[in-house]
């Protein structure tokens, strides 16, 4: 048989829904289950801010590990071609006059490239190419550079496409010219 002091501190009751412990308030018992809870409280806390510490450390890892699983936006890598000032590409030739326009390179790639390009002519029905001029260079992200060309065209028909190709990236345009007497 328990004492009366035990039985005052847990009294059971027994329901047909639910059963409870009652416990005397300021007693051992009580405090306990009170320090309990402020245990389970206090240490969720320092779980979830131990969680954050350890991603905000290891960021730049779970980056890379994300990128490599594809997990993340990947940048659009490209380059912008474009004749400088297309209003005023030669539209005739003949053998003696030098024709002059430039053309535009703009890095896009999101990262350092070197570019190699090639000035063509091509007759109209494309059974003639010849390489007019051809260079090469090297931009950093988001660089620009212009590329002035002096050419000579030579006598391929009366109509000839010049052609601008960066060989590496596979990027060209062109425009038409006539031949011309005068």
């Amino acid at each position: 048989m328990l004492s009366r002091k035990v039985c005052t501190i847990i009294r059971k009751v027994d329901t047909v829904k639910n059963s409870a412990i009652w416990v005397k308030k300021g007693s051992r018992v009580n405090k306990l289950l009170k320090h309990h809870s402020l245990i389970k409280y206090v240490g969720g806390g320092l779980v979830i801010v131990a969680i954050v510490m350890l991603a905000t450390v290891n960021a730049h890892a779970i980056k890379n590990q994300l990128n490599d699983w594809k997990l993340l936006p990947q940048p659009e890598r490209l380059t912008e071609l474009y004749f400088t000032n297309p209003n005023n590409l030669p539209s005739t030739y003949n053998l003696s006059l030098t024709q002059q326009f430039g053309f535009t390179v703009h890095n896009l790639e999101y990262r350092n490239t070197d570019y190699s390009y090639q000035v063509l002519e091509q007759n109209s029905d494309d059974s003639q190419t010849i390489t007019l001029q051809q260079g090469s260079f090297w931009l950093k992200q988001n660089q620009f550079k212009t590329v002035n060309e002096n050419i000579n065209l030579n006598n391929l028909g009366s109509r000839v496409k010049v052609i601008v190709n960066l060989s590496n990236i596979n990027e060209s345009i062109d425009y038409w010219s006539n031949w011309s007497n005068t």
